[in-house]
């Protein structure tokens, strides 16, 4: 009886096993999750260009396939290029390379990165390189004493000397510079030196010619060991120290400079009081020192003071635009100091730069609009004004739908076969599209260019190339997108030295996604 019941128990323990390792009638499985659309930048988001010229790596990733372009106020390609325009899932360094900057003024663009309605950006601005100035031949007596050279810069300059008897002992200047250098005495022959003065590919020659010494008993000594001092702009004090073995005077030209008095012991120390300045210029005074026969000037150069008042208006406070109103809008900016610009909405409302100074214009873009009305808010700043504009797009116009239509699946297909490239001239070629949906079009390379690049339906694509002038063969890869589906094919151009590439009746790789 106990071994029945013993056997029984064991049968239903097998049976409920049974049951557990087998899927359960009218149960589903859980539905694999959809990933997002994610760009997460691995740079920074500003970045200052070096104006000789810049070639600078922006990392990222993204989650989904992504596209690249730059945008400006104008004329961005003309000076920066990047080397990727498109890829698909993963991590990517974009190259951004950037001509030197000659124009004199700065300059700004946006390296935009897009994906699924996402849309991160890195923002480059670059400072012009010129440097201004005249070669020149400069006498001096063989006491030795202070030199003074005159440029214009904006940028970046070096200077060097031949000679250790010259030395360059101070700079003072934004916008343009007094070089100050310091010509040892003279206890020999007649000599000659040149400080050249360098940047922008441009030198400045100065040649210095120094007198010998001439023999006399006694030499009468009145130098400043200084020439030149930059004061604030809210005011301070200036030391002045004069080296000397003579009686001397000076002279003080303007009412803003006062003498405090100081005690001496071998070597005079004058210290003068610089009043504020109230104004928004820099402005210079001269103190003459003379002894006997001799004056020697100095300099004191004060800074501008701050504007009474900062202002910022814009010309616009609002928008309204239809749904497929896809044109730009431009708004010009008038202020005293630097502004900044942003929209709360980049997905779909852009601006073309973040940044500017002064009067400048910039302009705002909307994606075509496919559901219902939407708003989004442009904010300019300078400091703590801020000034508004408010965006509206319409909603999109909803077509009648025929009952008895129905819905066709979206589809997209491009036909390359029999499509090949054999040679290494620039040339082009057309390739079909057939679709019943909006589609995009574009190249990673900027040698191999298609067009249009986008369209809606059925179409053609015409793809161009420009000459290879190289031996080796390159490759392009063309990508048709629209949504999640995406068609690729690879465009292999040959060397000047070959014609491999695809045979005339090769069908060309393409890829669906």
């Amino acid at each position: 009886m106990n071994r029945c019941v013993i056997y029984a128990l064991s049968m239903i323990a097998v049976m409920l096993l049974s049951a557990a390792c087998f899927e359960i009638p009218g149960t589903e499985p859980e539905p694999e999750p959809v990933e997002k659309p994610e760009i997460t930048l691995q740079s920074d988001q500003k970045v200052a260009l070096n104006p000789e010229g810049d070639d600078v790596a922006v990392q990222f990733y993204s989650s989904m396939s992504w596209t690249a372009g730059l945008s400006s106020v104008s004329n961005v390609e003309e000076w920066m290029s990047i080397s990727k325009t498109s890829g698909g899932k993963g991590e990517f360094s974009i190259s951004v390379v950037a001509q030197a900057n000659g124009t004199g003024k700065r300059r700004t663009a946006s390296l935009d990165i897009t994906s699924e309605g996402i849309t991160k950006s890195v923002v480059f601005t670059q400072e012009s390189t010129q440097l201004e100035g005249d070669n020149a031949t400069r006498n001096v007596s063989s006491e030795g004493g202070i030199l003074e050279l005159d440029i214009e810069y904006s940028g970046s300059y070096e200077v060097s000397i031949d000679v250790d008897w010259i030395s360059h002992i101070d700079t003072k200047a934004l916008q343009s510079a007094i070089l100050v250098f310091e010509v040892d005495a003279n206890d020999g022959e007649e000599r000659s030196g040149k400080v050249v003065v360098s940047g922008s590919g441009k030198q400045i020659v100065v040649t210095v010619n120094q007198d010998k010494k001439e023999n006399v008993e006694e030499e009468d000594v009145f130098k400043l060991l200084s020439n030149s001092a930059t004061v604030p702009a809210e005011g301070g004090r200036v030391e002045v120290t004069v080296r000397t073995n003579v009686d001397y005077e000076y002279d003080i030209l303007h009412d803003w400079v006062s003498e405090v008095s100081t005690k001496a012991v071998e070597e005079k120390v004058h210290v003068f009081v610089v009043e504020a300045n109230p104004t928004a210029e820099e402005r210079t005074a001269t103190v003459t020192f003379c002894a006997n026969t001799s004056c020697v000037p100095f300099m004191i150069i004060q800074e501008a003071g701050e504007p009474e008042e900062h202002y910022l208006t814009v010309d616009v406070s609002s928008l309204e635009i239809d749904a497929d109103d896809v044109q730009s809008y431009v708004v010009n900016v008038d202020s005293n100091i630097e502004w900044t610009v942003k929209s709360n909405k980049s997905s779909w409302c852009k601006v073309s730069v973040s940044e500017g100074e002064g009067q400048g214009t910039f302009e705002i873009t909307c994606k075509e609009n496919t559901g219902d009305e939407r708003k989004a808010v442009v904010t300019v700043s300078a400091g703590s004004l801020s000034c508004k504009i408010n965006v509206t797009q319409k909603a999109a116009e909803e077509d009648p739908v025929e009952p008895e239509d129905p819905v066709e699946d979206p589809y997209l297909e491009v036909d390359t076969y029999g499509w090949a490239w054999m040679t290494s001239a620039a040339a082009e070629k057309e390739v079909e599209v057939v679709s019943n949906v909006n589609w995009t079009a574009s190249s990673d390379v900027t040698w191999c260019t298609v067009s249009p690049s986008s369209g809606n339906g059925n179409g053609i694509i015409v793809v161009s190339v420009k000459e290879n002038k190289t031996a080796q063969t390159r490759e392009a890869v063309i990508t048709v997108a629209s949504g999640t589906i995406t068609r690729q094919f690879v465009v292999s151009q040959p060397g000047t030295s070959g014609t491999e590439g695809f045979e005339e009746d090769d069908e060309l790789d393409w890829d669906n996604k």
